[in-house]
């Protein structure tokens, strides 16, 4: 698994709505649907389901900061489900009482560790769910 293509996947599900977007199939990329058993015909609260589950699970043993950031970069935060990444991490940096930049760094290191977690999970074994997309 490429930790360059996961994060440029996990990059675009973050912006605009995140997880939270009403069409959220089509910002997963092939190694996410991998991960969180998405087929091509997997309804769209199914996958937004199953895609919330593995970010979970990857950020769960974070740091509590950190773990906030990455719950707020994939709008997984009821607080945090503002329509664009900006607004989001400008409402983070509000609550910290920081500067927006602080909160980018923050959500760019958790998601390098997101990353990584990612690439160390074991996928099932029957392989990828719809190798078809």
């Amino acid at each position: 698994m490429s930790g360059e293509m996961l994060r440029d996947e996990l990059e675009a599900v973050r912006k605009g709505r995140g997880v939270q977007e009403p069409q959220i199939r089509a910002r997963i990329g092939p190694q996410l649907r991998w991960l969180s058993r998405i087929r091509s015909d997997t309804p769209h609260g199914s996958a937004r389901r199953a895609l919330t589950e593995v970010l979970a699970r990857a950020a769960d043993d974070l740091p509590v900061e950190l773990r906030l950031a990455a719950k707020v970069m994939f709008a997984v935060d009821d607080r945090y489900v503002h329509r664009f990444l900006r607004q989001r991490y400008e409402a983070l940096a509000e609550q910290w009482n920081c500067d927006f930049r602080t909160v980018q760094r923050r959500c760019d290191e958790a998601l390098s560790l997101i990353v990584e977690r990612l690439q160390d999970y074991d996928v099932p074994a029957s392989g990828p769910p719809d190798e078809s997309d």
